[in-house]
């Protein structure tokens, strides 16, 4: 269970024609994130994703410029490996959205090892595919390229420019809107388990504009007006005790820009459930807190509603 939030990863190379220079070597993972980071001049492969690993999520990333000789045109962003089994072999579900891939003409996004594929209910939407040698994802959709990848709605723009200076690495995209170009034209990601795909890498809302852009960058610029997220919608206890005392929390995150300041309060009476932890907030984009609700039955059945300003 980790997560990688604006992190670099960069200069992953060796000497050695021979060597194998992974960024990530993944065995026994139960839930990997990275979000919001950027990666340049690796060697191998980014995510060496071995047959027992868990779900993957990869989403607000740049991925660009893999270091290249004529030794080791190898670099690939996303590859699962059967090992330690013989043949054949399941990894994730990988999830990877609104992610911008640049410049592996040479090199390719996805690739498998030894029979190895990804599991069912893998999901690739709303990124950009620019200057790269393949595209061969999973359940994948949605997304932006200068070639046809063959998809449902993906947009071929051949002979369009979307990113505001490629040689300065500014990959902010364009402000024009048309059938060729990657503004306005993704599908809006739902969160999930505790994961808001609403943000981009400068922390805009997505989809402030009425659709959400593809790629790792929404245009415009940071709202300042905070948005509430509250994860999971309802908790359950299950069955408890009269003598016992349980515990479960919320999580309350400012998904938009500024402040998000308020409060939770039990919308009842029932003196069973109490707010125990962070009844106040205090929250800059992308902050979160955790409310504890207690629960301490003295009844058959019970239920409260909690309130968040």
């Amino acid at each position: 269970y980790v997560t990688f939030d604006h992190c670099k990863f960069y200069d992953g190379v060796h000497t050695s024609a021979s060597a194998h220079c992974n960024v990530l070597m993944l065995m026994g993972v139960k839930e990997l994130t990275v979000k919001y980071c950027e990666w340049w001049n690796w060697m191998i492969e980014g995510f060496a994703m071995w047959a027992n690993c868990g779900t993957i999520r990869v989403y607000g990333c740049v991925f660009r410029d893999p270091f290249r000789n004529e030794h080791t045109y190898a670099a690939r962003v996303f590859e699962p490996d059967s090992y330690p089994n013989a043949s054949g072999g399941v990894c994730g579900p990988i999830y990877v959205y609104n992610n911008t891939f640049v410049n592996c003409d040479k090199f390719h996004v996805w690739t498998y090892s030894r029979g190895a594929v990804y599991a069912s209910g893998s999901i690739v939407r709303n990124n950009i595919v620019w200057n790269c040698m393949s595209w061969d994802a999973p359940d994948s959709d949605y997304n932006y390229s200068d070639s046809n990848l063959g998809e449902a709605h993906s947009i071929n723009g051949v002979g369009q420019v979307p990113f505001v200076d490629v040689s300065a690495k500014d990959f902010h995209i364009v402000s024009g809107i048309s059938g060729l170009l990657p503004r306005n034209k993704g599908i809006s990601i739902p969160s999930d388990t505790g994961h808001t795909y609403g943000l981009d890498r400068d922390g805009k809302s997505r989809g402030s504009d009425g659709a959400w852009d593809i790629g790792a960058y929404e245009y415009g610029s940071i709202s300042t007006n905070p948005v509430i997220s509250v994860t999971p919608m309802s908790l359950t206890f299950g069955a408890v005790a009269e003598t016992k005392v349980v515990t479960n929390f919320i999580t309350v995150q400012n998904v938009g820009g500024g402040k998000l300041a308020g409060t939770a309060t039990l919308g009842s009476t029932n003196s069973d459930f109490s707010i125990v932890s962070g009844h106040t907030y205090s929250l800059d984009a992308n902050q979160s807190a955790q409310v504890g609700i207690r629960y301490a039955p003295t009844k058959a059945t019970d239920s409260a509603t909690v309130m968040f300003s």
